[in-house]
């Protein structure tokens, strides 16, 4: 249980965009081609776009995946808490 905490804590193991440069890349080369306002540019510029949006759409999962698991272990160690006080009450009543 401490070793799934320790691994929460951990900022290296949180999602995140590990390649910002190749999307800032993406969004310049994107922005030049629908300037030119040809068909092939606007074409170009929605399929790099498309690509930008998946990217950060999978870090906004990851992201959420990753709040899930640190509520999920918040709530279940608060339960073991609450069971073992629960159990050590029994056993001083007895």
């Amino acid at each position: 249980m401490d070793n799934d905490v320790n691994i929460l804590l951990k900022e290296e193991s949180w999602p995140n965009l590990d390649n910002i440069d190749s999307i800032n890349r993406f969004e310049d080369i994107a922005r030049k081609a629908f300037s030119r306002n040809e068909e092939d540019g606007l074409i170009a510029s929605i399929l790099l776009y498309h690509q930008i949006i998946e990217k950060l759409l999978f870090v906004l999962i990851m992201d959420s995946q990753f709040i899930m698991a640190v509520q999920l272990v918040g709530s279940f160690s608060y339960n073991i808490r609450r069971f073992k006080l629960k159990c050590l009450v029994n056993i001083l009543k007895n």
